[in-house]
C-alpha cells in the first residue's frame, strides 16, 4: 500500500468521525421534549393490546379481551399500590378509548413461559395526555425463572413478572419524588 492511498484513508476516516461529533454535538444541544406524567385530576383510560399469538396458553379457551382484562386490572391494582389517586378505566377494546383524555395504551409483546419454564413478560407503552402530547415507555422487560415445573407455579411466576412491569411503568410515567 503507498502512502498516498494511506493519507487518503485517513482524512475520509477523519472526515466522518468529523462529522459524526458534529452530529452528536447538535443532539446532545436540541432541548429533549418534556416527559408526560400521569395526571392524577383526570381519569386515566388504559387499553392493553396482548396479541393473540403471543398470550400464555395460544390453546387457552380465553380470549384477547380476557387477558387484556386481567392485565388491565395488574395496571389498576400496581398504579394504586403505588400511590395513584386518579380514576383508572380499563377499556376492552382500542375503539372504546376516548380521543380527547388521558390515555395508556399498552402493547405486550411478550408474555408467556420458556422451555424451562422461566416467566417473561416484554412490553412497551405510549402514555397520552389530555392535550395530545405523549411519551413512550421504552421498552420494559421482566423475567423469572421458577424452578418447580409445575402449572401452578408457573402461573403464579406469570402474574408476577405482569405485576412488577405494571410497576416499572408506573414508575416511568409518575411524577419523581424528592429524596430525603
Amino acid at each position: 500500500m503507498n502512502t498516498t492511498t494511506s493519507f487518503v484513508r485517513l482524512a475520509r476516516w477523519c472526515g466522518l468521525a468529523a462529522g459524526a461529533f458534529f452530529v452528536l454535538g447538535l443532539l446532545a444541544a436540541a432541548e429533549p421534549a418534556a416527559k408526560v406524567v400521569l395526571d392524577a385530576a383526570r381519569p386515566l383510560h388504559v387499553f392493553v393490546d396482548i396479541p393473540g399469538a403471543i398470550r400464555p396458553g395460544a390453546m387457552s379457551p380465553w380470549t384477547d379481551e380476557d387477558f387484556s382484562r386481567v392485565l388491565g386490572g395488574y395496571v389498576r391494582s400496581e398504579f394504586k399500590k403505588r400511590g395513584y389517586a386518579g380514576e383508572i378505566v380499563v377499556h376492552q377494546r382500542w375503539a372504546e378509548l376516548p380521543k380527547d383524555g388521558q390515555r395508556l395504551e399498552v402493547r405486550v409483546t411478550r408474555w408467556g413461559a420458556d422451555r424451562l419454564r422461566g416467566a417473561e413478560c416484554t412490553l412497551n407503552a405510549e402514555l397520552t395526555a389530555a392535550d395530545g402530547r405523549s411519551s413512550g415507555s421504552g421498552v420494559v422487560s421482566e423475567t423469572k425463572l421458577e424452578w418447580n415445573h409445575n402449572s401452578y407455579s408457573t402461573a403464579d411466576a406469570l402474574e408476577d413478572v405482569a405485576r412488577h412491569s405494571m410497576r416499572t411503568l408506573y414508575q416511568r410515567f409518575s411524577v419523581p419524588t424528592p429524596k430525603k
